[in-house]
């Protein structure tokens, strides 16, 4: 009995020790749907890849496809994290982005409809107007065409872009029957992307201003309802394939709808992309506090 009664007390002080109790916000951009958190005054704990296991488990915790940090640079700009419900950090987030650019401009953390966000791929600029964010994109770079992918006894042409992270597009001619769970998470792990693995978007070009895509995304591993950057990427594959001419409207699993806007300037090789640009709605699900 004593010793049974000394284990309650030490599982009851170490909960006491260990646990703390995190204000978050829960946001979606068309469907892609995230956990943002002001780390600005250094919060949370130095493991947030473990932070963000717990967290974005669905059914288990909060869920999400993201969590995203928000903090401050030596230059008094502000930073964008971005962890994968995996744990991994992820380079950037499109939707992510948008979605704490919203966030930041909500609680008015910066004076007005302007923010420019850090992250691990370059700087971001966004503008709110009401709740559509509209998104500056790096340029895209390492395009790739016409890359054959050998998948069992089938082989994909595959053309790869890195829109800030990598994506591989694959154009189907029907959207809804496409294997995106099986064939999506084969792709992620072709030796031939290996270490780092891709995004595998299926992009159906449905006419001239108009793409429909499904994305399996890396990290999160599996379908997601919505991706920013594989819409970004799916679109400008598309526009050098010159089955669509910007600006493209990109329909989403989610239903909702983003707009890609780009300049191509004709080379001899592959085309040179600039003045990358993702817009879309933004909605703020809830606010809440969890004790992890």
């Amino acid at each position: 009995r004593l010793i049974r009664r000394q284990r309650q007390m030490c599982i009851r002080d170490r909960g006491r020790k260990d646990s703390m109790k995190i204000s978050f916000v829960k946001l979606s951009g068309t469907g892609n749907d995230f956990i943002a958190i002001d780390n600005r005054e250094k919060v949370l704990p130095a493991d947030l890849s473990h932070l963000s296991r717990k967290l974005c488990q669905r059914k288990y915790s909060i869920g999400a496809d993201g969590l995203l940090i928000l903090e401050n640079t030596s230059s008094n700009d502000l930073m964008m994290r971005i962890f994968n419900p995996d744990g991994s950090e992820a380079e950037m987030c499109g939707n992510g982005a948008r979605c704490l650019s919203y966030l930041v401009y909500r609680k008015k953390i910066r004076k007005g409809d302007k923010v420019k966000l850090k992250t691990l791929s370059g700087p971001l600029y966004a503008e709110i107007k009401d709740s559509s964010v509209r998104l500056k994109m790096p340029d895209p770079v390492n395009i790739q065409r016409n890359v054959k992918i050998k998948v069992g006894k089938k082989e994909f042409n595959v053309f790869y872009i890195n829109t800030g992270v990598p994506h591989s597009i694959i154009f189907v001619s029907r959207i809804d029957n496409v294997p995106v769970e099986s064939l999506g998470r084969v792709i992620r792990f072709h030796r031939h992307f290996s270490p780092a693995g891709t995004n595998v978007d299926f992009v159906w070009p449905k006419d001239h201003k108009t793409i429909l895509v499904r994305t399996y995304e890396r990290g999160v591993e599996e379908e997601t309802r919505a991706c920013g950057t594989g819409a970004v990427a799916g679109a400008i594959i598309a526009g050098i394939e010159n089955r669509v001419t910007p600006p493209i409207c990109v329909k989403t699993l989610s239903g909702d709808t983003l707009s890609v806007h780009y300049r191509l300037i004709p080379s001899k090789a592959i085309p040179v992309i600039r003045d990358v640009y993702l817009e879309g709605e933004v909605k703020l699900v809830y606010e809440g506090n969890i004790e992890v």
